[in-house]
């Protein structure tokens, strides 16, 4: 069936039927679910609705940087496994009912808005909502990781967590795009009320996530030691750390694509979501192609190929200038080239994680490394926002962004140590350390 394809898609093709296979049907189901939440009660919906709703661009990146400043929660992820035995499952799911269950109550506020209760309320409720998204939804996946790492074989691990991750992306691809496709007029004709369908859908598919959760192979228990002068951190863990702090400083100084088009390019919210959509979709197909990639190469190699896509979009976005009658159209472009090596950073730097940590420290450091380069993500936002709150809104700040946001990543890129080719290997984590039962 497949025979007309190259050979590299006819593999990629037979990957995701195998992933479709009913060994991994609960992969699959965790990975739709989590597309589901996504896309109907994350940032991609709720900060058009907070420009609509009179936030100006300055206190809309604020709340949104909410999303990236909460899974600095991670750092306390070790404590509370000693506090409970190292019951990781434990953890994950309490996370996970925290966090991804959310549009079952923002929903239930957006409701409340529109039978006429004051905007007020709506604006508190995303405030709440993008917050559980960062603290606890960000917890619960990034001890999905872990979990994984614990129950599965090195190799099988490899091939279902980037496709959990690409699935939930291509599936809020394409919510966002039927979401679009209607937001406009279902809202002068509805208000609010359709923003309430939305996080309702997406609280119920939270509630499922959590159970399919549930019935995940338990990870037993899993000792998290106090990492202290006796444990030294793994050869070239600080300098990767260091070198993806800055990168992630440079990630939160960009700007959100929806609050550029909105605010500068005078974009409809329509038009934000749907370039969500793409963008994700974007997303999707570079997370199959590092999956493909990760499998058999260099972490790190492909890792700088992120780094670099990352900073050649954001210096090309001082080309949409409103001054250029083709800024919108060029901006979508830099938004799917960018999302694209987004992605690539994302699972090549969870890929690199396990690669350079071993032993029984890995959820230590895993915890370790994820609240220090959310909370320079974080420091980045908040410098993003307070600057498109003081200064006039208009391209001249947003430029300024673009500008400091690609050096920072070039700057990354320069920094990190590669091997000579792509097939060098890193070391791969010793899974029985993990104490996998």
């Amino acid at each position: 069936m497949d025979d007309h394809l190259p050979p590299g898609l006819r593999l990629m093709a037979s990957e995701w039927r195998a992933f479709a296979a009913p060994a991994y049907r609960r992969y699959l189901v965790l990975a739709l679910c989590q597309g589901v939440v996504l896309a109907l009660s994350g940032v991609a919906l709720a900060i058009p609705l907070l420009i609509e709703l009179g936030l100006g661009p300055g206190p809309t990146t604020l709340v949104a940087s909410l999303a990236v400043i909460g899974p600095a929660a991670q750092f306390a992820v070790p404590g509370l496994l000693r506090r409970t035995d190292g019951n990781l499952r434990l953890v994950t799911l309490a996370s996970a009912a925290l966090g991804e269950t959310r549009g079952l109550w923002l929903g239930l506020i957006a409701v409340l808005v529109a039978l006429g209760v004051g905007n007020a309320l709506l604006v508190a409720g995303l405030v709440l909502a993008t917050a559980a998204m960062g603290v606890f939804s960000g917890v619960a996946s990034a001890n999905l990781q872990a979990w994984l790492a614990v129950i599965l074989p090195e190799q099988e691990r490899r091939f279902v967590a980037p496709r959990i991750v690409g699935l939930g992306l291509a599936v809020s691809a394409v919510l966002l795009v039927l979401v679009a496709l209607v937001l406009d007029a279902a809202a002068r004709a509805f208000g609010v009320g359709i923003y309430a369908v939305c996080f309702l859908a997406a609280g119920v598919a939270g509630a499922v996530e959590v159970a399919a959760l549930s019935r995940l192979p338990s990870p037993g228990r899993v000792r998290v030691p106090r990492l202290g002068p006796e444990m030294p951190a793994p050869p070239g863990w600080r300098r990767f750390v260091a070198i993806a702090t800055l990168a992630s400083l440079g990630s939160g100084l960009a700007p959100y694509y929806s609050v550029y088009v909105m605010s500068v390019l005078r974009a409809s919210a329509s038009f934000a979501v749907a370039l969500s959509a793409l963008t994700s979709g974007a997303a999707v197909l570079a997370s199959t192609f590092g999956a493909a990639l990760l499998a058999h190469n260099s972490s790190s190699r492909l890792l700088r190929l992120g780094y670099l896509s990352l900073g050649g979009g954001w210096i090309a976005a001082l080309a949409t200038t409103p001054l250029n009658p083709l800024a919108l159209p060029w901006f979508v472009a830099i938004a799917l080239f960018v999302s694209a090596g987004g992605a690539i950073v994302q699972i090549a730097t969870n890929e690199r994680l396990f690669r350079l940590a071993a032993g029984p420290a890995v959820m230590a450091q895993q915890g370790r490394f994820v609240a220090i380069a959310s909370g320079a993500t974080a420091a980045g936002q908040l410098a993003s926002a307070l600057a498109l709150a003081v200064a006039p809104v208009g391209y001249p700040v947003f430029a300024v962004l673009f500008v400091v946001s690609g050096a920072a990543r070039f700057a990354a890129a320069s920094r990190l140590p590669v091997p000579e080719s792509w097939s060098d290997a890193t070391a791969v984590i010793d899974l029985a350390d993990l104490g996998r039962s």
